[in-house]
């Protein structure tokens, strides 16, 4: 998992995300160093806790976000692929959201790929627009996208997304979103490289 914030430089810290081998309450942080154009584990990063996660929280299907004010964590419920569960950092641990612990997510398909999802949050004048994504089952030319309706509380499903790979052979069970406050982008796995 991904994501990119502007620091107080004017500078972005980008970082990636994955999980302690074995473990399913310890995520790893590697922070993007642009002196070696790489991403190193514990470069301006630290691991961090899962405190209390629900029991029902997918960890293998999770996405992470910044939303200007938070670093927040979803993750799909294993038996409801039309519900996320949320967390927010709390400065040492991932939470659970006191004021909105679980999301319904309205209009999706039957035929989901339920492997990865992605989340996003752009600011407009006044607030953060939160986005969902996921792809279809072998269509992996379109993010489905759903988009935080502040009035009915959940992600309603919004105009697709389409999406051109290059012809290059991308995993898309594993792909990953970052807005770095100028561009949208969409990250995949490719013969064991990020692409």
């Amino acid at each position: 998992m991904l994501y990119s914030k502007e620091t107080d430089e004017e500078d972005r810290l980008s970082r990636l995300y994955c999980f302690k081998q074995g473990s399913f309450d310890t995520i790893y942080q590697f922070g993007y160093n642009s002196a070696t154009k790489a991403y190193e584990y514990g470069y301006d990063s630290k691991d961090v806790n899962i405190v209390d996660k629900p029991d029902t929280a997918n960890t293998g299907v999770f996405a992470m976000l910044q939303d200007g004010e938070d670093y927040r964590m979803y993750f799909l419920d294993v038996n409801n692929y039309n519900l996320l569960h949320q967390m927010v950092y709390n400065g040492d641990d991932y939470v659970i959201e006191d004021h909105k612990a679980t999301i319904q997510i309205s209009g999706l398909p039957e035929n989901i790929d339920a492997r990865s999802i992605g989340m996003l949050a752009s600011s407009n004048d006044s607030s953060a627009v939160y986005r969902f994504y996921i792809f279809a089952q072998d269509d992996y030319q379109t993010l489905i996208q759903a988009k935080y309706n502040n009035n009915t509380g959940q992600y309603e499903r919004s105009s697709d997304v389409p999406v051109k790979t290059s012809g290059i052979n991308v995993d898309a069970s594993s792909f990953s979103m970052l807005y770095d406050s100028e561009n949208y982008w969409c990250y995949f796995l490719s013969d064991d490289t990020v692409s």
